[in-house]
């Protein structure tokens, strides 16, 4: 009896310990793998972020969901076969396994967790194997120095998309959006009061940026290439501009980017529902 008693309490110290050492609460920079599709269409990432709360994952390139119908030869021209529905989602853990949710398919996609230690976490999925490296970084309170942030996105005269679209985010929460009418050969435009605090996340994103150190253009190589035109301006006066080609651009400035480029999806294409996982 007293030997059944020992191995029960082995095993819990076990279970504990490796409870203790896979805490995954705090930020992590994620060095392999993604958390969903590459609905985006974007490079692989290499140090982009994930953080868990007690009741909410974000991660900083953003969750999206497909609108493209596979099975149609039409397709809305103007936008891209994607929605981009914010950074954050909910996530439960039940033993070793990690479950992240998807709020426009309604259901969850499941990882396996691997603790390699206490700051490496590895995640076996379906579709992806992911490893997180915990980032240590201490709690700051800052301002945000942008007052505004304009982007203009242009596919070029190949895009399948037909992509043409200016957004511009201000500091009180507002989007001023203009959608390219290629019949018309003029831009439309609407304004969409956010809510509150948006802009701030948006700033957020551009923390560990050196705004000063952004180039005037990151080129490309190829010959045919869609043009982002952006411009930020700062608090002091100071004006930011650049354009990037193909979005061959900085890792982390793109990553800051991405709800500056799909944040007005979610407002202005909800109608169009994603396709269901098969």
């Amino acid at each position: 009896m007293n030997r059944k008693i020992l191995l029960i309490a082995l095993f819990a110290l076990i279970v504990c310990r490796c409870q203790s050492q896979c805490d995954i609460r705090g930020m992590w920079l994620v060095t392999q793998g993604r958390i969903i599709e590459n609905y985006e269409m974007a490079p692989a990432y290499s140090n982009n972020r994930i953080t868990f709360s007690n009741d909410s994952i974000e991660f900083a390139s953003g969750f999206f969901y497909n609108t493209l119908n596979l099975d149609s030869d039409t397709y809305a021209l103007g936008r891209y076969p994607f929605v981009y529905y914010g950074k954050k989602e909910k996530y439960r853990v039940l033993g070793d396994t990690l479950f992240v949710y998807s709020k426009p398919y309604q259901s969850w996609n499941k990882f396996k967790m691997r603790c390699v230690n206490r700051d490496e976490l590895r995640l076996d999925g379906k579709k992806d194997n992911l490893v997180l490296v915990r980032r240590k970084v201490k709690e700051t309170s800052k301002a945000c120095p942008i007052k505004y942030i304009k982007a203009h996105v242009d596919g070029g005269s190949l895009d399948l998309y037909n992509v043409n679209y200016k957004a511009t985010y201000t500091k009180d929460d507002r989007l001023f959006f203009e959608q390219k009418d290629s019949l018309a050969e003029r831009f439309n435009g609407v304004e969409i009061k956010l809510a509150l605090g948006t802009f701030n996340s948006i700033c957020r994103g551009f923390y560990d940026i050196d705004l000063q150190k952004v180039k005037k253009m990151y080129p490309t190589k190829v010959s045919d290439f869609s043009i982002i035109r952006v411009e930020i301006g700062l608090e002091d006066g100071v004006i930011i501009k650049s354009e990037i080609q193909n979005q061959e651009c900085p890792e982390d400035l793109w990553i800051a980017l991405i709800p500056v480029l799909y944040g007005h999806q979610q407002l202005l294409y909800s109608t169009y529902p994603p396709l269901k996982w098969k």
